[in-house]
């Protein structure tokens, strides 16, 4: 005789383990691609009114389009992005809307989901806070202040120098030694082929051509001339995520004195202020 409940369970768990072999035999076949970033909102202009998208000079709530490039000369600008990121551009600076926010020239602050790229290398982001520079000979720093970032290079990154001769003979000293050389902590990122995980804190550098350095601790003075530059300085609109900034500034350098800017004074974990709408 046949015992119908077992049947049953039999069946239900059959199904159960031919639903969850797909799921686990499909799931590493899907990643959900971010959606490229398709306009950038002129939100303020400082220093000047020479801001300009294209070759025509931009207004407040000007938009740039997909594959447009926005550039300073003397002002500053800061911008919206229609992904939610916010950006900020350095005078002498230009940057092309598209699938990240590509830099040209000059210097950006980067917040929230903006992944970055320049010639040979992107930056991938889940939100954070960053400074992406670019230097007269091409070559590229990338200063994270709050958050992580993962940096993908067409080069592989350098392999550390084998010292384990000398080692050997004093490993505790020599690995102190390397670490006041180099401003490098035990923690200072994960390199894997060609990519390189930059920490809050952390700065990389990366040559012309996509060939990475090694992953170095950001100094407070590097910090000092960034958050009171021409990034930080004189804009008025609040961007997202300062409080979370604020704290991750005051963990890191305990003796940074942190101006009041806009934004900053919210409480870690509070709520957001509102940042600025997208005029669409």
């Amino acid at each position: 005789m046949i015992n119908l409940p077992r049947l049953r369970l039999g069946r239900c768990c059959l199904s159960f383990l031919i639903g969850l072999s797909l799921v686990l035999g499909t799931s590493g076949l899907y990643v959900p691609a971010r959606a490229a970033i398709s306009t950038a909102v002129v939100q303020e202009i400082i220093d000047g009114d020479e801001v300009f998208i294209e070759a025509e000079k931009a207004e407040l709530e000007a938009i740039a389009n997909f594959q447009q490039t926005v550039s300073t000369e003397a002002a500053r600008a800061g911008l919206l992005f229609s992904n939610g990121a916010a950006g900020r551009l350095a005078p002498n600076s230009s940057v092309t809307v598209g699938q990240c926010i590509e830099l040209q020239q000059g210097s950006i602050l980067a917040v929230g989901p903006a992944n970055g790229c320049a010639s040979g290398f992107e930056i991938g982001v889940e939100g954070t806070v960053y400074v992406l520079e670019i230097d007269a000979s091409g070559s590229a720093r990338v200063k994270v202040l709050e958050g992580s970032v993962v940096v993908k290079t067409e080069q592989a990154p350098p392999e550390a120098e084998d010292t384990s001769d000398e080692e050997a003979a004093d490993p505790e000293a020599t690995e102190a030694e390397a670490t006041e050389a180099t401003g490098e902590s035990e923690d200072a990122g994960t390199e894997d082929g060609g990519e390189i995980v930059v920490e809050q804190g952390q700065k990389l550098t990366i040559a012309t051509g996509g060939r990475p350095g090694f992953v170095e601790a950001l100094l407070q003075e590097e910090v000092e001339a960034i958050i009171y530059g021409v990034l930080f300085d004189g804009f008025s609109l609040p961007l997202p995520g300062m409080g979370n900034l604020r704290a991750a500034l005051e963990s890191l350098y305990p003796a940074l004195d942190i101006p009041n800017y806009p934004g900053f004074g919210r409480i870690p974990g509070g709520p957001s202020l509102p940042g600025p709408r997208l005029p669409f």
